[in-house]
């Protein structure tokens, strides 16, 4: 009964934390806000820098951003509550990384979104399928990362403003920051009492924000052929 209990409670959790993620903010502001189908626009992204290039407006994007980072942070939160509540009652160690893949399936949530999901299994592909995903995941990344120690996740941001300002291109920025996130795990003067729980466990945080990591290069591959054929769009462009 105890192991039943245990793996339904996980089973809500991450369904919520993908659910969660489904939620495309930038979608949703370019729609209500602008009466822009960002899907349409620009590059066709869903995700809060092409909603800066269609809208023109840096504010918003920040925004968008903003509330993407949330839904990591808060899927997070909410497996960190209610798995908390088990993992105090049931004394099961294995439950701490459960709480890490809150985050990871928001992630995979708003990158790759229900009805995509859906979509894609009835092999539908090309223009259509591109109409229902998600954005590239960084900024839900991001929220995770906070989420586990804010002192990472403020030196992750620094490194992506650094490159950005250098490079001007955000899928470079982007890339190497979320890296950087997996990498600074290992910082000790890093591990403080925002891993909490976690400190225990430290293999399982770098191999899920790894596995992060991973997946936002992989939703950039588009953006990397561009930049070996130098037509990626940089940042703070007048175009």
């Amino acid at each position: 009964m105890e192991i039943f209990l245990v793996t339904i409670t996980i089973l809500v959790c991450l369904i919520g934390s993908y659910l969660i993620g489904n939620i495309l903010f930038a979608q949703v502001i370019s729609k209500v806000y602008f009466k822009k189908n960002i899907r349409s626009e620009g590059s066709k992204n869903p995700g809060a820098t092409n909603l800066v290039r269609i809208t023109k407006n840096r504010y918003i994007g920040i925004l968008a951003s903003f509330l993407d980072a949330a839904k990591g942070y808060v899927s997070i939160l909410i497996g960190s509550y209610t798995l908390g509540l088990l993992l105090k009652k049931t004394n099961m160690e294995y439950l701490d990384p459960f709480i890490l893949f809150c985050g990871t399936f928001s992630v995979l949530g708003h990158c790759f979104p229900i009805m995509y999901v859906i979509k894609y299994c009835k092999g539908v592909r090309g223009d259509e399928l591109k109409q229902v995903s998600g954005g590239k995941g960084v900024s839900t990344y991001g929220g995770t990362v906070f989420s586990i120690s804010p002192y990472i996740g403020l030196i992750s941001l620094s490194t992506w403003i650094v490159i950005i300002l250098i490079t001007r291109y955000v899928s470079v920025s982007s890339i190497i920051a979320c890296f950087t996130c997996a990498g600074l795990i290992w910082v000790k003067p890093l591990q403080n009492e925002y891993l909490f729980s976690y400190s225990n466990v430290l293999v399982y945080i770098f191999l899920i924000l790894l596995l992060g990591a991973i997946l936002i290069l992989v939703r950039h591959i588009p953006n990397i052929k561009k930049l070996m054929n130098g037509i990626e769009n940089k940042a703070f462009s007048k175009k």
